[in-house]
């Protein structure tokens, strides 16, 4: 995160949208939106050059997430490894629905040693959880990530917690104290989220007009290779950038970016309409969450 709204020199984020491919309809998620938005999809040349040019910007974290499931893009285990080589290991993060599950899967994702693995789990009963995961079966997914962490007890592997995370809105909100009550007894770091209305559901969340932390120090690359300021743009209403013309560095410090960051700082983010129109803002670490515990 940024420290007294300064401003780094380069992103200390970068989220990379290696697919839109999803298994799911989720309530509050655009997926089918979002695919109709997006163009041509980078290819896996053009997302290891983006790998290049974060490790080469000494970025502090990235990952291959923003809409769609990462795991089903077939190279995203190589896009993590090679980011472990480049960067170091520790600076990776995964965010997986966890509808598959399997043995092999399980030992990537210990291989990739993220240091955030956070498991969408949206719900405890199977009325409330596959209200929101529309697709999705709540008992094979609550199997998959039991799964995983029998796994970690089998083979006696230190470390590697995964972060459960539930998002509440008013589909599920009743599942909460059942959640928290499951979970929490098991290894995991726990984290209920707010929903933000990005799929036209009613947001959970309560905005304001301090500066927002998400476009400060990071940004977003679509699969079509738009840069993005915030995950919340998933229609890319500010693109600021194509990394098919542009390099990460040379869209970080481009006029366009650097407007967008001056209004946050002087507190007139509302005169842009993509953040007058948001229904949050990362002001402080613990936005959007409604209940966390860590493992």
């Amino acid at each position: 995160m940024i420290v007294n709204n300064e401003i780094p020199q380069y992103p200390k984020q970068v989220h990379i949208e290696i697919t839109t491919k999803c298994q799911l309809n989720c309530f509050f998620c655009p997926i089918r939106d979002v695919r109709k938005n997006r163009g041509t999809p980078l290819t896996d040349d053009e997302i290891v050059s983006l790998i290049h040019q974060a490790a080469d910007l000494q970025v502090d974290y990235i990952d291959f997430v923003n809409y769609g499931e990462t795991l089903l893009h077939p190279k995203w285990f190589e896009f993590v490894m090679l980011a472990n080589v480049l960067m170091g290991v520790g600076k990776v993060g995964m965010v997986t629905n966890c509808t598959v599950m399997t043995e092999k899967l399980i030992g990537q994702l210990i291989a990739s040693n993220f240091c955030l693995l956070m498991f969408s789990v949206d719900g405890f009963s199977r009325e409330g959880y596959e209200s929101v995961r529309v697709g999705s079966s709540r008992d094979e997914v609550y199997k998959n990530v039991e799964r995983y962490l029998d796994f970690l007890v089998k083979r006696k592997i230190p470390g590697h917690t995964p972060l459960v995370a539930m998002t509440v809105c008013e589909k599920n909100e009743q599942d909460v104290p059942a959640f928290w009550d499951y979970w929490g007894k098991r290894r995991v770091t726990l984290k209920v989220y707010n929903c933000t209305g990005r799929g036209g559901e009613k947001p959970f969340t309560k905005p304001n007009a301090n500066p927002c932390a998400v476009i400060l120090d990071g940004l977003w690359v679509l699969n079509d290779g738009r840069v993005t300021v915030c995950c919340e743009d998933w229609k890319g209403r500010y693109v600021v950038g194509n990394v098919r013309k542009d390099s990460l560095r040379d869209i970080w410090n481009n006029d366009a970016f650097w407007a967008f960051r001056k209004a946050h700082l002087e507190r007139r983010k509302q005169d842009i309409p993509l953040c007058n129109d948001c229904h949050t803002s990362v002001d402080i670490s613990a936005h959007n969450v409604y209940y966390e515990k860590e493992g």
